[in-house]
Formats: structure tokens, C-alpha cells, sequence
């Protein structure tokens, strides 16, 4: 019995055109089904890919405002730890000079501000030296930062003086801000290295009188932010 059914399977499956017909017939009936669930996977592929990119963008979001607020913590301690320090710009510069000497005696001349070279912990020119003679800025450390303080309060002394400055000594990010904003308003950095603009008409209306700005660039941190900062220096 069971050589026989096999010899009438054998036999049926033999005929093309009965083939044929039995694959059309599964054809009909699967295709819908199948069709169906491509369907509904390719729904839940474009589910998933736009949920993920939801989550890609949330997540870069996140990410840089972390970074962004290490970068700025990081900037406030290295802001910090320059607050015994001020940097010269204009004093005549020589082969043979001795930095803290020469930046003691300025002080005491012409700002009125008694300094010895004992009271200097580090002093010293910044940069290459330039082709066009002009005197490199002055970099110089305090070992008592209420020195520090009086010299910056009596800079003033200077104003009119060709070339002579002295300003708070600020990190790379504070000092590209400040030369970026003084091209257009009014900008200035106070004694611990906040940067500060002159408040527009709508911030006037509102008695404002002065508004911090801070750094947005941080080349430590994001390789986007790979800016010139020679100039600053």
C-alpha cells in the first residue's frame, strides 16, 4: 500500500503542468501572508531607525552640553589659578635684560606701586621673538596677589602712554572671546578674568549696566573649536 501511494506521489510529481499549478496555488495563498509581514517588518525597521535617531540627536545633545560645562569648570580653575598674574605689553626689550627686574622697577616708577624683584615669583617675555623689533608682552607672577591687585588699580596711570598696558593675565578661551567682541561693543575683562560687554538697547531698557559673556570655545575639548589663539597671547 505504502509502495503504492509512493509510486502515485512519484507519478503525480512528475506531470509538469500538475507542478506547476500546485506552486501557483501555494503562491496565492502565501504571497498575502508574506507580503504581509515584509510589510509590518518594514514598518518596524523605519520605527526603530527613526527612534534611534531620536536618541542619537538627544544623546549628542547631552553630550556636548557635559562638555560643555567641564570645559567651562575647567577654564574656571585655570582662570583661578592665574589670579596671581598680569600680563605687560610695551616695555623695551633687550638681550641682556632681567625680566623681573625690569618689570619691578616699572612698577615702582611709574605706577607708584612698590615691587622688588624679591616680590616677583616669575617673569618673563611671551612668543617668538619678532622680526620687526617690537617688544614681546611681559608675562609676571606674584608671590602676593594683593600686589597683583594694586597694580591693576593703578594701571591707569597709563592711560595716553604709547604701547604701555597691563592687563589680568587670562586663559587662551577668555582671551580670543575678549579680542572676538572688542572688533564690535565695548568688552572688558575685571581683575579675576570675567568678560564683560556693554549691554545693547533692549538690555539698556532694561537698567542693565554691564553683561558676562563667556567662552564657547574650547579647543582642549571639542576638535571643532581648533582656533588661532596666537593672536590672544
Amino acid at each position: 500500500m505504502a509502495a503504492d501511494l509512493q509510486k502515485a506521489i512519484v507519478a503525480a510529481f512528475s506531470d509538469k503542468g500538475l507542478v506547476k499549478k500546485i506552486a501557483e496555488g501555494l503562491v496565492e495563498v502565501l504571497m498575502p501572508k508574506i507580503l504581509e509581514h515584509l510589510k509590518d517588518l518594514n514598518l518596524f525597521n523605519g520605527e526603530f531607525c527613526e527612534e534611534f535617531t531620536d536618541y542619537k540627536k538627544k544623546h549628542e545633545i547631552i553630550n556636548r552640553k557635559s562638555n560643555m560645562e567641564i570645559a567651562r569648570k575647567l577654564d574656571q580653575i585655570e582662570q583661578y589659578e592665574r589670579l596671581d598674574a598680569v600680563r605687560v605689553y610695551g616695555l623695551e626689550e633687550s638681550e641682556e635684560e632681567d625680566a623681573g627686574d625690569l618689570v619691578a622697577k616699572f612698577f615702582t616708577k611709574e605706577l607708584k606701586v612698590k615691587v622688588s624683584k624679591q616680590d616677583i615669583n616669575i617673569a618673563h617675555r611671551l612668543g617668538p621673538v619678532s622680526a620687526d623689533s617690537k617688544p614681546r608682552p611681559m608675562i609676571v607672577k606674584f608671590l602676593r596677589r594683593e600686589q597683583r591687585l594694586q597694580v591693576l588699580r593703578s594701571r591707569k596711570s597709563l592711560k595716553g602712554r604709547a604701547n604701555l598696558a597691563i592687563s589680568p593675565d587670562l586663559t587662551r578661551p577668555r582671551a580670543f572671546l575678549l579680542k572676538s567682541l572688542s572688533a564690535n561693543t565695548t568688552t572688558w575683562a575685571d581683575f579675576n578674568g570675567r568678560i564683560f560687554r556693554e549691554p545693547n538697547a533692549a538690555e539698556k531698557r532694561q537698567r542693565l549696566k554691564k553683561i558676562e559673556v563667556f567662552p564657547e570655545k574650547f579647543p582642549a575639548i571639542f576638535e571643532q573649536d581648533q582656533v588661532d589663539f596666537r593672536a590672544a597671547v
